[in-house]
């Protein structure tokens, strides 16, 4: 997987995620173009996709609406999982910070 710096112009789902929190505006998971949620110049990385759109995994954290991950517990199972591990990404991330290969937390 290949992490990419945001243009504006990518579209999908966004899984914005740290310390076990999601951001999830007005409840839900975002969804859209990287500009409309601004999140250009962000490092996001592809992990799956769902309803043919992409699932992005941006390690960062949300001045609001940070929740946790059983707020959308109530959501398609499929979708459920994908966040999952969008969060498991973030953890192994943070906890091989020190590995020299993976991807440097940026919590802006």
């Amino acid at each position: 997987m290949i992490r990419k710096k945001l243009t504006g112009t990518e579209t999908g789902w966004w899984v914005v995620s740290s310390a076990g929190r999601i951001w999830l505006p007005n409840g839900d998971l975002p969804k859209g173009s990287a500009q409309f949620w601004s999140l250009t110049g962000k490092e996001a990385l592809p992990i799956g996709e769902w309803q043919e759109e992409t699932i992005w995994l941006i390690i960062a954290k949300s001045p609001t609406d940070m929740c946790s991950l059983r707020w959308i517990a109530s959501q398609d199972q499929g979708l459920l999982k994908l966040v999952g591990r969008g969060i498991q990404l973030v953890e192994f991330y943070r906890s091989h910070h020190y590995c020299g290969l993976l991807w440097q937390q940026n919590d802006s």
